[in-house]
């Protein structure tokens, strides 16, 4: 432990030794001691002015060659629900009408299925008055046939038949009325509900079809998007299963539903979407479909796009190397110009060229700079530049 002592103890002392001596140094040649910090301070400030030149130029290099990324193409997100292609509701039968159910809650019954029958009661209250005709009737001609000898009540009899034929006719005719046979119009699955139900607005059958579409609203922003036959990317969310689907039907009525995804400031449209597959579809799940919308319009910064004449151009970024690429501008904005051209997404071009550069010029490998605004893929709407929305 000495030891250890004496040797930290011999490094102290060599420390302040050195200080000391530095201290003697200076006084003793105050002289040379100023030419040395003038010396370093011209070398720091020549280091210092260079460094600041040498900035600025990589500055406007990485401005000169600033690189703008074709953002993702449009998608406009369908909200939705699964929905039975067909459905049939029947009210509950008045006057205690109903005669026999023939199917039984959840049964899958096909076209002409027989559901359930119905009587008619005011019918059924004629054809009994004749019944009771016919049998007063019968009575009679019985009683006249016992009687009826040396065939003096022949005539009676007769007439009395001829009453049975037409009281019977009435009844057969009835009968076809009486009792009304309900047959299911379309092949689907039968939903029995209250049959004690008082309220008469409320259907005690129903039958809905196994085939399903997605029942969707767009808003007025995206009607004049949405097309029929445009195929859509489909997720049921309770699942997210992923399904494809095309759209079948566009309403150019707004709609009065009301749903929490909808604004209020804003119509909405109905439309309809088939799907590609219908396995694994359930009555009233909620569906979304994500529809992409194929375009050769874009919107880029003002500043990158160049007049040559009657023709305007971009500077495209092709591996390192400018590429010219033509497009037709179809609205200039301050900040913000609608082109049509062939560029892709992904593609990147100068945010701000100018007309010295040429195709076929290497792209500095320090002005390759991206700053392209980040491009959400669920965003409805491509943001400008600056993130924002301008027409």
């Amino acid at each position: 432990m000495a030891k250890i002592k004496g040797f930290f103890g011999k490094i102290k002392n060599a420390i302040i030794s050195g200080f000391k001596g530095f201290g003697n140094f200076i006084k003793n040649h105050k002289k040379g001691t100023a030419v040395v910090v003038v010396i370093l301070l011209a070398a720091g400030f020549m280091v210092g002015t260079d460094y600041v030149r040498r900035t600025k130029e990589e500055q406007k290099l990485r401005e000169k060659y600033e690189i703008y990324k074709i953002p993702a193409y449009e998608n406009i997100d369908i909200n939705g629900m699964v929905t039975p292609r067909e459905s049939k509701q029947y009210a509950n039968p008045e006057n205690n009408s109903l005669s026999d159910i023939s199917v039984e809650n959840g049964q899958e019954v096909n076209d002409g299925d027989l559901l359930f029958t119905t009587k008619d009661n005011s019918v059924i209250e004629q054809i009994n008055v004749l019944k009771s005709q016919l049998t007063s009737l019968n009575s009679q001609k019985s009683r006249l046939s016992k009687n009826n000898k040396d065939n003096i009540n022949n005539e009676a009899i007769a007439s009395i038949n001829a009453q049975i034929s037409s009281v019977e006719a009435q009844i057969s005719a009835l009968n076809s009325s009486a009792y009304v046979k309900n047959t299911a119009p379309f092949a689907g699955k039968v939903y029995i509900n209250d049959q004690n139900s008082t309220d008469m607005n409320t259907s005690f059958i129903s039958l809905v079809s196994n085939e399903f579409f997605m029942k969707g609203y767009v808003s007025e922003d995206d009607l004049e998007k949405v097309q029929v036959d445009q195929t859509v990317s489909i997720k049921v969310n309770s699942s997210d299963k992923k399904m494809t689907g095309r759209i079948s039907y566009v309403s150019d009525r707004p709609t009065t539903t009301k749903t929490k995804e909808m604004k209020d400031n804003l119509s909405y449209y109905e439309v309809d979407i088939s799907f590609e597959d219908q396995e694994g579809l359930v009555n009233g799940f909620h569906v979304d479909a994500d529809l992409e919308i194929v375009s050769n319009e874009y919107k880029v910064p003002t500043t990158a796009v160049l007049k040559s004449g009657d023709s305007a151009y971009v500077m495209k970024d092709l591996d390192g190397i400018l590429k010219k690429q033509e497009v037709t501008i179809v609205k200039t904005g301050k900040n913000v110009t609608k082109i049509v051209t062939n560029l892709e997404p992904g593609d990147r071009i100068l945010k701000h060229p100018d007309k010295t550069m040429k195709e076929g010029d290497a792209i500095p490998s320090a002005g390759l700079v991206d700053k392209s605004p980040k491009i959400d893929p669920e965003e409805l709407k491509i943001p400008d530049v600056n993130g924002q929305i301008e027409e």
